[in-house]
C-alpha cells in the first residue's frame, strides 16, 4: 500500500485528515461512520480548567523504533503530524479494516527505514 507523504498535518492545517471526507486507503466516503485515531493536549490553567490559549499548543505524532545501537543507527522515525497549531487532531478511515491496513503500512515504513539504516533484515518476532 502506498502511503501519502509525511507529515500528514503541519502548521496551520485543518486538524482533520483527510480533509475531503474520503478514506485515504480505499477512497470510500465516511457516510456509514469512520474509524479514527485522535490525539492532542490541553493546556490547563492553574485551577485545572481548560485554557482558552489553544494557539500556544502544537500537536505532533511520531512513530518509530529505538534499537540497541548507541549511535541510533538501527533506529527510525516517521513524523506523521508536525507542529500542528491547536494541539489536537484526528486521522480518519472509513472502517477499522482500512485503518488497520494504513497503520500496518506505516509500521512497515518504520521497519524498512530501520533496516535501511543498518542493512539488517526486519525483526519478525
Amino acid at each position: 500500500m502506498q502511503l501519502p507523504p509525511f507529515p500528514l498535518l503541519a502548521g496551520t492545517d485543518r486538524c482533520v485528515y483527510p480533509a475531503d471526507g474520503h478514506c485515504p486507503v480505499c477512497g470510500g466516503p465516511f457516510t456509514a461512520g469512520f474509524a479514527y485515531l485522535s490525539a492532542g493536549a490541553l493546556l490547563l490553567t492553574a485551577d485545572g480548567q481548560d485554557s482558552l490559549h489553544l494557539d500556544r499548543l502544537q500537536a505532533f505524532m511520531n512513530v518509530g523504533f529505538h534499537g540497541r545501537d548507541p549511535d541510533m543507527r538501527d533506529s527510525s522515525d516517521v513524523t506523521v503530524v508536525a507542529d500542528l497549531r491547536g494541539g489536537q487532531f484526528d486521522l480518519q478511515w472509513c472502517s477499522v479494516e482500512c485503518m488497520r491496513q494504513w497503520l500496518l503500512g506505516l509500521l512497515q515504513q518504520v521497519e524498512a527505514a530501520a533496516c535501511i539504516n543498518t542493512g539488517l533484515e526486519p525483526n519478525r518476532k
